[in-house]
């Protein structure tokens, strides 16, 4: 028996699942593993097979790949459809014992899903590829909000969705559902996709150009209807918050933090010293500056069960930014000690949030005041800028 693939991955995979390569053998010889891919990285490792009536080697290379995996970032929402440059790893490995050699060739996108569904995948015999994103005939689309083909966001969520793209028509249909018995319809073209490459459209982009009250959407696959996007009003309150985090899939998406928020900064320790003082011939209390940490204490806001499990990915997600009523964007880590909610809710209900600024300061900087000169320097009046709830400067 020569070296032969036992088991082997299949062309498409997310790196943060296993990627298994199992070998079969008649030696004892060591299996000397090369991996490499399009844009340079490599890797060599050497295994030596066990024995179990045959000699076999099982090797997992997500931890090799993981290292090497391209970051998708957010894609500014200045047209309707968009590109990612570098949105997977085209790889090859090859497998060398004595003369024998086996090559696999692939393509690794970030991310990854659940051991449930993976569970389930193996229970159907396919895998996510196969099921979802590139399957189009399924909601395809790399979110994390639902499987399902009815996707519902709040208009503060907006951003670009991410898909990867197949060899097929994309028609988006925005529709005006406001308008009466038949709705005003606009149809748009999805062009210069590239297959196997991540792209993204962006329903923002048409509501900004064609109208706000679009607030209903369809995106159909070679004249087929596959999904629904329907947009419902942000929760009515003053000082929207919205938190932007890296997914499962490895793509961007947004979540809404509508309930009251406290500031709580982390202030360091004291940390006096003494210095001595010519004047009093003596040694005097001195500090330096302390550092402080921004935190926020928010209550995430009634939400439904979809958008609480929703959440859950958010807060396990490597990368998260803070995105305040007035455009600011920062990075934050947010966490909750409480984080409880009906299975089958019936009542409105929120949880706990502890939203922390990455960075630390020392120093302290107003905030900007962009303002236009009023021609007098009279103060127009406010005291808080538009971060905060704007009662206080509305009395």
């Amino acid at each position: 028996m020569a070296l032969v693939f036992k088991k082997q991955p299949l062309e498409y995979y997310l790196a943060n699942n296993p990627i298994v390569f199992s070998l079969r053998t008649d030696s004892k010889s060591p299996v000397e593993m090369i991996f490499s891919s399009f844009y340079g990285n490599n890797f060599k490792g050497v295994y030596t097979p066990t024995y179990a009536g045959y000699f076999e080697v099982t090797i997992d290379i997500s931890d090799v790949i993981q290292s090497f995996i391209p970051v998708v970032n957010s894609i500014p929402n200045n047209s309707l459809t968009g590109a990612v440059d570098f949105s997977y790893l085209d790889i090859q490995v090859i497998f060398k014992q004595d003369i024998d050699q086996l090559i696999y060739y692939g393509k690794v996108y970030n991310g990854g899903v659940s051991k449930k569904m993976l569970r389930y995948m193996v229970a159907q015999k396919k895998d996510i590829f196969e099921w979802k994103l590139l399957n189009p005939d399924k909601q395809f689309l790399m979110t994390t909000r639902t499987s399902g083909r009815h996707i519902t966001l709040r208009e503060s969520e907006l951003c670009p969705f991410y898909f990867i793209a197949s060899n097929a028509n994309y028609t988006l249909v925005a529709e005006d559902i406001t308008t009466g018995a038949i709705p005003l319809k606009i149809t748009f073209d999805l062009q210069n996709l590239t297959a196997g490459n991540i792209h993204t459209f962006d329903i923002n982009h048409i509501r900004k150009n064609y109208g706000k009250r679009f607030s209903y959407f369809k995106l159909n696959v070679n004249n087929n209807l596959i999904c629904d996007m329907r947009l419902i009003p942000s929760a009515v309150v003053p000082d929207i918050y919205v938190i932007e985090f890296r997914n499962s899939y490895g793509v961007p998406e947004r979540i809404e933090v509508s309930g009251k928020k406290t500031s709580k900064p982390e202030f360091s320790d004291d940390n006096a010293f003494n210095r001595f003082d010519p004047e009093v011939y003596d040694f005097i209390e001195q500090n330096e500056r302390l550092a402080i940490r921004e935190v926020i204490a928010a209550q995430f806001g009634y939400k439904t069960l979809e958008e609480f499990l929703f959440a859950r990915d958010m807060l396990q997600s490597e990368k998260r930014y803070l995105i305040t009523p007035s455009g600011s964007r920062y990075e934050v880590r947010v966490k909750s000690s409480e984080y409880t909610h009906e299975l089958h809710p019936v009542t409105p209900d929120s949880v706990p949030l502890e939203i922390s600024f990455v960075d630390t300061e020392t120093e302290f900087s107003p905030p900007p005041d962009e303002s236009l000169p009023d021609g007098g320097g009279v103060s127009s009046g406010g005291d808080f800028n538009k971060d905060f709830n704007n009662d206080f400067n509305n009395n």
